[in-house]
């Protein structure tokens, strides 16, 4: 997703390179989605991710119950308001940080 007119997408063809490049000329909408959809995966999963000893979001994630929990979860809670893609992405090289602070800041 890149922020930007017209005429820099017809100067940077992204696209034409194969690229998966959305061009828009408002991002604030995106970032806003963004941002409620993770928030309420993160927030449905750190309480039972802590309790469960998991340590990170990719363990958690690949917890057979927990995973289920928040991918479930979050297709049916928060994805259906914001008119989320269908098409499933595999897991992100990102998710193997620790999710202490998630925990920490979701339970205070």
């Amino acid at each position: 997703m890149i922020e930007g007119e017209a005429a820099i997408a017809e100067e940077l063809p992204l696209t034409q390179a194969g690229l998966n490049v959305t061009w828009t000329s408002d991002l604030q909408p995106f970032r806003t989605r963004k941002v409620r959809i993770l928030n309420g995966a993160h927030t449905m999963m750190a309480l039972a991710a802590y309790l469960a000893g998991l340590d990170t979001v990719r363990q958690s994630m690949e917890d057979p119950v927990l995973g289920a929990f928040v991918r479930r979860g979050s297709s049916t809670r928060s994805c259906p308001f914001f008119r989320c893609p269908r098409k499933r992405r595999g897991p992100s090289p990102r998710t193997s940080w620790s999710g202490w602070p998630i925990r920490s800041s979701s339970i205070t």
